[in-house]
C-alpha cells in the first residue's frame, strides 16, 4: 500500500494532467502485479488483481469510437461545444414519419403520418395518443421511446389529479416531461430519448400547442411539425402564420403543405391519422373523410 501511495504522489507531481497521472499509475500497478506474480505464493490472487486492473484500463481509458468517430458519452461536450448523441437523436426524429399540429379558430388539428403500410394491418394508432381527458399528443421518432414517455406523462398527470383534485395544466405537464427528457442527456450510462412530441389542448377559448424534443426543450407554437421534411414544412407553416383557419380549412392546409414535400395518395389513407380537438369534444376523422380531404386538396394544389 505504501508503494502505491508513493507512486500516486510521484505520478501526480510529474504528469501534466490528472487523467494522465491516473493512467500512468494504473499502468505501473499492472507492471507491479506482473512482478509480484513471479514471486507470489498465491498466483490465483495475483491473476485476479491483474485482471481487475486490465479491465479498468480497458473500460475507463479506451477512446470508445462511436458513430462517425463521435463521442459515446452523452454528457460530454466535444471540441466544438456540441453533445453529439443529442444531435443524433434529433436527426433520428427528422427521419421518422411526419407529425403536424395547427391551431385554428375553433380548435386544433393534429396530423400523423406513419411510414408503414397499414392497409392490411388491424392495429391501434401509432402517432396520436390521449394523455388526459383533454390533452393529446403526437410522437415522431422511436416508437418504443414514445410509448415510454407517454406512460410517464399519464402517470404524472394522474398523480397530480389525485393529489390536487384538478386536472394538470398542459404547460406544467409538458415542462415535467421535458425536464425528464433533458435529464437523460446529461447522465452517464444513459442515452437521449429518440422521439419528439406535440402536446395539444383546447382550454376554454384558448388553443394550446406545445412541443418537446430529445434535448429536453419546451416551446409553444401556433403550428409545428416533426419528422421527414420538417424544416421545409415548418417554413411553409410559418409563412401562413398570420392566417386564421377553421378546423376544416386547417386540415386542408396541413395536407396541402405536406403534399408539396411528400407524396400523399388516397390509397394510403389508413396511414394518415387526423384528430380534431375542440372545446366540446375530440374525434378522429374516418378514412372516408381523409380520402375526401386528400382528393379536394389535390385539386387545390394542381
Amino acid at each position: 500500500m505504501r508503494v502505491f501511495k508513493s507512486l500516486s504522489m510521484l505520478c501526480t507531481s510529474f504528469c501534466p494532467s490528472p487523467s494522465c497521472a491516473r493512467l500512468y499509475l494504473l499502468l505501473t500497478r499492472v507492471l507491479l502485479s506482473l512482478a509480484f506474480l513471479r514471486t507470489s505464493s498465491s498466483p490465483s490472487h495475483c491473476y485476479a488483481r491483474l485482471l481487475v486492473l486490465l479491465m479498468h484500463l480497458f473500460f475507463i481509458y479506451s477512446p470508445g469510437p462511436c458513430m462517425n468517430g463521435g463521442e459515446i458519452r452523452t454528457n460530454t461536450f466535444n471540441e466544438e461545444g456540441r453533445i453529439l448523441q443529442v444531435e443524433y437523436a434529433i436527426k433520428n426524429v427528422s427521419n421518422a414519419g411526419t407529425t403536424l399540429g395547427l391551431t385554428c379558430t375553433d380548435g386544433i388539428v393534429l396530423l400523423g403520418i406513419t411510414t408503414t403500410n397499414k392497409n392490411h394491418i388491424i392495429s391501434r394508432n401509432e402517432k396520436i395518443y390521449r394523455i388526459t381527458g383533454s390533452i393529446y399528443c403526437t410522437i415522431s421518432g422511436i416508437f418504443s421511446d414514445g410509448l415510454q414517455i407517454i406512460s410517464m406523462a399519464r402517470f404524472i398527470a394522474q398523480e397530480y389529479l389525485y393529489r390536487n383534485g384538478v386536472e394538470m395544466s398542459i404547460g406544467y405537464l409538458v415542462e415535467e416531461v421535458a425536464m425528464r427528457m433533458q435529464y437523460f442527456t446529461q447522465g452517464g450510462g444513459m442515452r437521449p430519448f429518440g422521439v419528439s412530441f406535440l402536446f395539444a389542448q383546447v382550454r376554454g377559448d384558448e388553443c394550446l400547442l406545445y412541443s418537446t424534443d430529445p434535448a429536453g426543450s419546451c416551446n409553444r407554437w401556433r403550428a409545428k411539425a416533426f419528422g421527414q421534411k420538417e424544416d421545409s414544412i415548418n417554413n411553409a407553416l410559418q409563412s401562413n402564420a398570420d392566417r386564421q383557419f377553421t378546423l376544416e380549412e386547417g386540415v386542408r392546409e396541413c395536407f396541402k403543405v405536406v403534399m408539396q414535400k411528400q407524396e400523399i395518395t388516397e390509397s394510403n389513407a389508413a396511414n394518415y391519422e387526423v384528430l380534431f380537438i375542440t372545446k366540446d369534444r375530440s374525434y378522429f376523422l374516418k378514412s372516408e373523410d381523409v380520402k375526401r380531404i386528400i382528393r379536394d386538396t389535390k385539386g387545390d394544389v394542381e
